[in-house]
């Protein structure tokens, strides 16, 4: 069922869904906004979960598509396809949106801002993490693909990710993470992955590129391998990082 165009339910600001799960999704879609309990939520959801497989275009997540509201102690499992913006919880998480006690397990298949949690997140994510295996092509993390903070291309994100970790394998080809493919003016704080990363260009066992952003008491102990501005932690930094490291794991 859908709204529309949207796949899955849309629950708008005064409302609440808790303690529903849906087993055995099959959910195919040519559209956008895929999930698979709901397709947008601007409201609140708790104790939530799906399992199966979800597929769409843009914003496609195994839980929801987009997350404008509160998304908490929620997870999802299962495979999750699309083109951009694609999570295995949520595909996007606008920057009014919350994130917190959640996981997801499964797999995650894409082209461009994929991650294991969540595909491109400009709010607030903590307490949270992912432990499935994420494939795709630029901004690609093991957490989230591509998360945006504070100002960017003329517009005020928040992009704040706080205790949490990742500890599936992560494969792209630009801006290739453990935790996150590209950090754009965000704040990560307290959060690890212990996954191999393997990709082309910028490529980190944390992140893989982090630009303006700031990084601290963060660490990674996976494998990394790549081509071009290849690190341990980070591909390449323009930003803050502090009380951080790679130490990998033999």
């Amino acid at each position: 069922f859908g709204v529309a165009g949207k796949v899955g339910s849309f629950v708008d600001k005064e409302g609440i869904i808790k303690n529903v799960g849906l087993e055995n999704v099959k959910i195919s879609s040519t559209g956008n906004y895929v999930g698979g309990l709901i397709g947008e939520n601007w409201g609140i959801v708790s104790k939530c979960y799906s399992t199966g497989s979800v597929s769409g275009n843009n914003q496609v997540g195994g839980l929801i598509g987009v997350n404008v509201g509160t998304v908490s102690n929620s997870y999802s499992t299962g495979f999750v396809d699309g083109n951009n913006g694609v999570g295995g919880l949520i595909g996007a998480n606008d920057k009014w949106g919350s994130v917190s006690n959640s996981y997801s397990i499964g797999f995650v298949n894409g082209k461009d801002g994929l991650g294991g949690l969540i595909g491109v997140n400009a709010g607030t994510v903590y307490n949270s993490y992912s432990t499935g295996s994420v494939n795709g092509n630029s901004l690609v993390g093991g957490l989230i693909g591509h998360n945006v903070g504070r100002y960017y291309i003329g517009y005020d994100y928040t992009g704040t990710v706080s205790n949490c970790y990742s500890t599936g394998s992560v494969s792209g080809n630009n801006q290739v993470g453990g935790l996150i493919g590209r950090n754009d003016w965000g704040a990560v704080y307290n959060c690890y992955s212990t996954g191999s990363v393997n990709g082309n260009n910028l490529v980190g066992g944390l992140i893989g590129y982090n630009y303006e952003g700031s990084v601290s008491k963060c660490y990674s102990t996976g494998s990394v391998s790549g081509n071009n501005q290849v690190g341990g932690l980070i591909g390449a930094n323009r930003g803050s990082v502090l009380n951080s490291f790679w130490d990998i794991q033999t």
